[in-house]
């Protein structure tokens, strides 16, 4: 019995053998690959640097006359290196006017969180650190491919305007 078995094994250890080389061809007809084309490198298909970066504005930024009103800078803390985790406190995030000469105005705006554990805010003029009057609400839903979304409040959402 034990001689069948070591017999079956070693057919089995053949077969498995002769299946793992690569197939035989016959004689026929193939093509040679090498003498194609050429390699080329990704740099030699790049144009070059005066090629892509034109000294004249595009068509679209032309014709639209593109003048930024108001600009503002936003000062947040981030999130540190290391940290538990834990969600960061609720402190507030200010939105800053920036005057025509690039130098830090007054602060316009703020985004406030209300709880440690949610990421939903709103925002207010800097004179409403009470929240009373919220230009608009951020609700952040959880999971993949829910993005947050943004509301209009107050006298924004009734005229239908921006911030």
């Amino acid at each position: 019995m034990a001689a069948q078995v070591l017999d079956s094994k070693a057919a089995l250890r053949q077969r498995g053998t002769r299946a793992s080389l690569p197939p035989e061809y016959a004689e026929g007809d193939y093509i040679e690959l090498g003498g194609l084309s050429t390699p080329r490198t990704s740099t030699e298909s790049l144009p070059a640097y005066d090629e892509a970066v034109s000294s004249q504005p595009s068509s679209a930024a032309a014709t639209a006359g593109l003048r930024p009103t108001h600009t503002y800078q936003v000062e947040s803390s981030g999130h540190p290196l290391l940290a538990l985790p834990l969600a960061p406190r609720p402190s507030p995030i200010g939105v800053f006017a920036v005057q025509p000469d690039g130098s830090l105005g007054p602060l316009a705006y703020q985004s406030l969180r209300h709880a440690r554990c949610s990421g939903d805010s709103v925002l207010v003029r800097a004179d409403d650190p009470l929240a009373l009057a919220p230009l608009c609400s951020t609700t952040y839903r959880f999971g993949p491919g829910r993005p947050p979304r943004i509301q209009l409040q107050g006298e924004l959402a009734r005229r239908g305007g921006g911030v």
